[in-house]
């Protein structure tokens, strides 16, 4: 009976260490965006599998905390692709400061940044180049 009590302990403590070695929600690789907001409230969106698909669930809740809520962006970091666990991300800029005069006006400057990333990952064929590494055998 010992042994079997010390064999269950055993078991319990392997299980709980291998529950233990899954990553915590949000460290997953894909694309993530998120903002703050001036009530001290925030979203992030994501993980996606694109740029597409995560930029659109971020205009919607962007456009929904402006428009309906009447909260003013302060800061955004507009969709990017994060490896998972966060460990090997690029050294660029993902959060730029927004004109934060008035809900309109942090939702057209955030719009404005958004269009600047798109327009940079169309010149430089960022999707083109995604789709071919998910090709790579």
């Amino acid at each position: 009976m010992k042994k079997h009590r010390i064999l269950v302990a055993l078991l319990l403590i392997v299980a709980s260490s291998m529950a233990a070695a899954v990553p915590p929600s949000g460290t997953g690789g894909g694309y993530y965006g998120s903002a703050w907001f001036d009530s001290g409230q925030g979203f992030v969106v994501g993980p996606y599998s694109s740029w597409a698909a995560c930029n659109q669930a971020y205009q919607d809740a962007l456009a929904y905390d402006v428009n309906i809520r009447g909260w003013t962006v302060v800061s955004t970091s507009p969709c990017s692709y994060r490896p998972p666990y966060g460990m090997a991300t690029p050294n660029h800029k993902l959060s730029y400061a927004v004109d934060d005069s008035d809900p309109g006006a942090s939702l057209d400057h955030v719009q404005r940044i958004v269009e600047k990333v798109r327009q940079l990952r169309e010149t430089h064929m960022i999707d083109e180049y995604e789709a071919e590494l998910l090709r790579i055998e």
